[in-house]
């Protein structure tokens, strides 16, 4: 009994790891110059992922009963959108609405009801707006700060935020995604975001509109409460320039 449940935790732990190595790499076949990404990019691995991806994701359809295999495909689904990166097509699009569908069934489930919600809730946000449904990543992203402020997790927080102000640039709104960016920005401490680096696609749409102010604050709070170095980021912003940050840009 000891040893299954010790089995299961540790491929928990494998299947986390793998996910967030899998996006790592992605972000390193990105390819970035001066501050513009070749949008036609797209390889083989890329294309191969995606195919596993839809398989896991019809035979998800041939048995709906099976909630885990739901969060598993929607993972699956979330690191294609990751593996496209910049190249923001029909195709991410397409895999962003089968994500959204299992993860609804998979929040249908009365089983699931309050379990790993948070997480749920972030890959939802980000589907919806990878999907073109603006008004639902908003609700999902509002209402994953609600929860946050009842059981804190500033992972959770940063994505609510940086997609809050995505959507506000989609909206030409580029002071309330400048808000977002700082709030984002102020977020408590966290491992992931400390080993990971955070996602920083709004503020890279953000240094396009030339908002190097903002930029430049964003980056002092990350410095200061992520225990993190942007000072040569910081450097180029006073100098007008957007730096080489494919590594930390993540889709």
């Amino acid at each position: 009994m000891m040893k299954t449940k010790w089995r299961r935790i540790v491929n928990y732990i494998m299947d986390k790891l793998i996910l967030f190595s899998i996006i790592s790499l992605s972000i390193c076949w990105t390819v970035q110059v001066n501050g513009s990404v070749n949008v036609n990019y797209i390889d083989d691995y890329t294309q191969q992922f995606a195919n596993k991806a839809i398989l896991q994701y019809n035979r998800y359809m041939h048995n709906q009963n099976d909630s885990n295999l739901a969060l598993k495909v929607a993972e699956s689904l979330h690191i294609v959108i990751a593996l496209y990166g910049y190249n923001l097509t029909k195709n991410v699009q397409h895999y962003a609405r089968l994500e959204i569908y299992v993860l609804n069934k998979y929040i249908d489930d009365s089983a699931n009801r309050g379990k790993s919600c948070g997480y749920v809730s972030r890959l939802l946000a980000e589907a919806y707006f990878q999907a073109d449904e603006d008004q639902k990543a908003e609700k999902v992203a509002l209402s994953l700060i609600k929860l946050s402020k009842k059981y804190p997790h500033t992972e959770d927080l940063f994505i609510a935020d940086e997609t809050l102000g995505l959507i506000a640039l989609q909206h030409h709104n580029v002071s309330k995604a400048d808000n977002y960016l700082l709030a984002a920005g102020n977020v408590p401490y966290s491992r992931t975001i400390n080993v990971w680096a955070p996602n920083v696609r709004l503020l890279h749409a953000l240094l396009i509109k030339k908002q190097w102010n903002a930029a430049t604050i964003f980056c002092k709070e990350i410095e200061k409460n992520q225990h993190l170095d942007y000072s040569s980021w910081i450097h180029d912003f006073k100098k007008d320039i957007i730096p080489e940050m494919s590594s930390s840009l993540r889709y």
